[in-house]
Protein backbone atom coordinates (compact mmCIF):
# COMPACT_ATOMS: atom_id res chain seq x y z
CA UNK A 1 0.00 0.00 0.00
CA UNK A 2 1.30 3.32 -0.63
CA UNK A 3 1.58 6.93 1.40
CA UNK A 4 0.19 9.51 -0.17
CA UNK A 5 1.14 12.92 0.82
CA UNK A 6 1.65 16.43 -0.80
CA UNK A 7 5.20 18.20 -1.17
CA UNK A 8 4.30 22.29 -1.48
CA UNK A 9 7.45 24.73 -2.55
CA UNK A 10 6.45 28.20 -3.96
CA UNK A 11 4.04 27.46 -7.01
CA UNK A 12 5.20 23.76 -6.85
CA UNK A 13 1.92 21.76 -5.63
CA UNK A 14 2.90 18.05 -5.75
CA UNK A 15 1.10 14.94 -4.90
CA UNK A 16 3.07 12.12 -4.20
CA UNK A 17 2.51 8.46 -3.34
CA UNK A 18 5.68 6.14 -2.70
CA UNK A 19 5.95 3.01 -0.02
CA UNK A 20 6.48 5.05 2.93
CA UNK A 21 6.19 9.09 3.60
CA UNK A 22 9.16 10.53 1.56
CA UNK A 23 8.00 14.43 1.84
CA UNK A 24 11.41 14.95 2.64
CA UNK A 25 13.25 13.46 -0.13
CA UNK A 26 10.65 14.90 -2.56
CA UNK A 27 10.77 18.63 -0.89
CA UNK A 28 14.83 18.45 -1.18
CA UNK A 29 15.03 17.34 -4.82
CA UNK A 30 12.58 20.60 -5.85
CA UNK A 31 14.59 22.73 -4.25
CA UNK A 32 17.00 21.24 -6.01
CA UNK A 33 15.21 21.44 -8.89
CA UNK A 34 13.87 24.72 -8.51
CA UNK A 35 16.94 26.25 -7.77
CA UNK A 36 18.56 24.74 -10.76
CA UNK A 37 15.47 26.40 -13.03
CA UNK A 38 15.37 29.70 -11.30
CA UNK A 39 19.21 30.21 -11.91
CA UNK A 40 18.87 29.45 -15.35
CA UNK A 41 15.76 32.10 -15.52
CA UNK A 42 18.11 34.67 -13.99
CA UNK A 43 20.57 34.44 -16.91
CA UNK A 44 17.33 33.98 -19.37
CA UNK A 45 14.82 36.52 -18.74
CA UNK A 46 13.48 35.32 -22.53
CA UNK A 47 12.69 31.64 -21.04
CA UNK A 48 9.51 32.37 -18.86
CA UNK A 49 7.58 34.29 -21.48
CA UNK A 50 8.56 32.42 -24.54
CA UNK A 51 5.56 31.40 -26.53
CA UNK A 52 7.54 29.55 -29.12
CA UNK A 53 10.18 26.57 -28.55
CA UNK A 54 13.52 27.81 -26.83
CA UNK A 55 16.51 26.88 -28.25
CA UNK A 56 19.21 26.30 -25.64
CA UNK A 57 22.57 27.76 -26.30
CA UNK A 58 25.41 26.77 -24.14
CA UNK A 59 25.96 25.01 -20.62
CA UNK A 60 22.42 24.79 -19.10
CA UNK A 61 20.83 22.15 -16.13
CA UNK A 62 19.07 19.01 -17.07
CA UNK A 63 15.74 20.31 -16.06
CA UNK A 64 15.86 23.34 -18.87
CA UNK A 65 16.86 21.08 -21.49
CA UNK A 66 14.01 18.53 -20.72
CA UNK A 67 11.86 21.54 -20.85
CA UNK A 68 13.13 23.05 -24.11
CA UNK A 69 12.72 20.04 -25.85
CA UNK A 70 9.51 19.04 -24.53
CA UNK A 71 8.40 22.56 -25.72
CA UNK A 72 9.76 22.02 -28.76
CA UNK A 73 8.24 18.80 -29.54
CA UNK A 74 4.90 20.63 -28.84
CA UNK A 75 5.52 23.83 -30.50
CA UNK A 76 5.47 25.72 -27.39
CA UNK A 77 7.69 27.16 -25.22
CA UNK A 78 9.39 25.49 -22.65
CA UNK A 79 7.34 26.70 -19.23
CA UNK A 80 4.45 24.66 -20.70
CA UNK A 81 6.71 21.62 -19.46
CA UNK A 82 7.29 22.75 -16.44
CA UNK A 83 5.13 20.85 -14.07
CA UNK A 84 5.55 17.49 -15.99
CA UNK A 85 9.65 18.15 -15.64
CA UNK A 86 9.92 18.74 -11.67
CA UNK A 87 6.89 15.82 -12.12
CA UNK A 88 9.49 13.67 -14.01
CA UNK A 89 12.58 14.82 -11.89
CA UNK A 90 10.87 13.82 -8.09
CA UNK A 91 9.32 10.76 -9.36
CA UNK A 92 12.50 9.47 -10.85
CA UNK A 93 14.36 10.84 -7.90
CA UNK A 94 12.51 8.95 -5.47
CA UNK A 95 12.70 5.60 -7.22
CA UNK A 96 15.90 4.72 -5.56
CA UNK A 97 14.20 4.50 -1.85
CA UNK A 98 10.66 3.83 -3.32
CA UNK A 99 10.36 1.16 -6.20
CA UNK A 100 6.74 2.31 -6.61
CA UNK A 101 6.06 6.09 -6.73
CA UNK A 102 3.23 8.16 -8.30
CA UNK A 103 3.76 12.17 -8.26
CA UNK A 104 1.16 14.30 -9.71
CA UNK A 105 1.71 18.04 -10.05
CA UNK A 106 -0.51 20.47 -11.80
CA UNK A 107 -1.95 18.11 -13.71
CA UNK A 108 1.32 16.12 -15.14
CA UNK A 109 1.93 12.46 -13.23
CA UNK A 110 5.07 10.71 -13.34
CA UNK A 111 3.84 7.17 -12.38
CA UNK A 112 5.88 3.84 -11.87
CA UNK A 113 3.95 0.81 -10.36
CA UNK A 114 5.45 -2.53 -9.67
CA UNK A 115 1.81 -3.69 -11.86
CA UNK A 116 -0.58 -2.02 -13.72
CA UNK A 117 -2.08 1.52 -13.36
CA UNK A 118 -5.56 3.32 -14.17
CA UNK A 119 -4.94 6.96 -15.02
CA UNK A 120 -8.36 8.79 -15.47
CA UNK A 121 -8.05 11.97 -17.49
CA UNK A 122 -10.65 14.66 -16.89
CA UNK A 123 -11.50 17.74 -19.16
CA UNK A 124 -14.08 20.96 -17.95
CA UNK A 125 -14.28 23.37 -20.03
CA UNK A 126 -13.08 26.99 -18.61
CA UNK A 127 -15.36 28.50 -16.48
CA UNK A 128 -17.62 25.41 -16.10
CA UNK A 129 -18.23 24.72 -12.48
CA UNK A 130 -16.44 21.60 -10.80
CA UNK A 131 -19.01 18.40 -10.37
CA UNK A 132 -17.75 18.28 -6.38
CA UNK A 133 -14.90 20.84 -4.80
CA UNK A 134 -12.06 19.54 -1.94
CA UNK A 135 -9.99 22.13 -0.65
CA UNK A 136 -7.50 24.28 -2.24
CA UNK A 137 -6.49 22.59 -5.65
CA UNK A 138 -10.47 23.15 -6.68
CA UNK A 139 -9.89 26.70 -6.57
CA UNK A 140 -6.94 26.56 -9.23
CA UNK A 141 -8.03 27.82 -12.98
CA UNK A 142 -6.97 23.89 -14.46
CA UNK A 143 -8.28 23.24 -18.37
CA UNK A 144 -8.08 19.67 -17.15
CA UNK A 145 -7.78 17.44 -14.07
CA UNK A 146 -5.70 14.46 -13.90
CA UNK A 147 -6.10 12.01 -11.21
CA UNK A 148 -3.92 8.92 -10.81
CA UNK A 149 -5.70 5.71 -9.24
CA UNK A 150 -3.26 2.54 -8.63
CA UNK A 151 -3.86 -0.56 -8.99
CA UNK A 152 -1.56 -3.75 -7.36
CA UNK A 153 -1.16 -6.27 -10.15
CA UNK A 154 2.50 -7.67 -11.36
CA UNK A 155 4.69 -6.14 -14.38
CA UNK A 156 4.34 -3.12 -15.97
CA UNK A 157 6.88 -0.01 -15.19
CA UNK A 158 5.41 3.46 -17.07
CA UNK A 159 5.83 7.50 -16.84
CA UNK A 160 2.92 9.06 -17.72
CA UNK A 161 2.09 13.04 -18.80
CA UNK A 162 -0.71 14.85 -19.45
CA UNK A 163 -0.13 18.20 -21.35
CA UNK A 164 -1.18 19.85 -24.31
CA UNK A 165 -4.28 20.91 -25.43
CA UNK A 166 -7.45 19.42 -22.99
CA UNK A 167 -8.44 16.00 -24.29
CA UNK A 168 -5.09 15.21 -25.14
CA UNK A 169 -2.63 12.66 -23.57
CA UNK A 170 0.80 10.86 -23.93
CA UNK A 171 3.00 8.46 -22.88
CA UNK A 172 6.96 9.71 -23.00
CA UNK A 173 8.36 6.48 -20.91
CA UNK A 174 10.30 7.33 -18.53
CA UNK A 175 10.85 11.39 -19.43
Amino acid sequence: RLTAYTVRVKETDLHVQSEGDLSAAAREIVLEERGYLEAYIREQPGFVPALTPWSVRGPAPEIVREMAEAGAAAGVGPMAAVAGAIAGRVGRGLLGRSPEVIVENGGDVFLRTAGPATVALGVRPIGARPAHRRGRRDRHPYLGRTTAVHRAAQGGDDSHRRRGRPGTARSDGDT
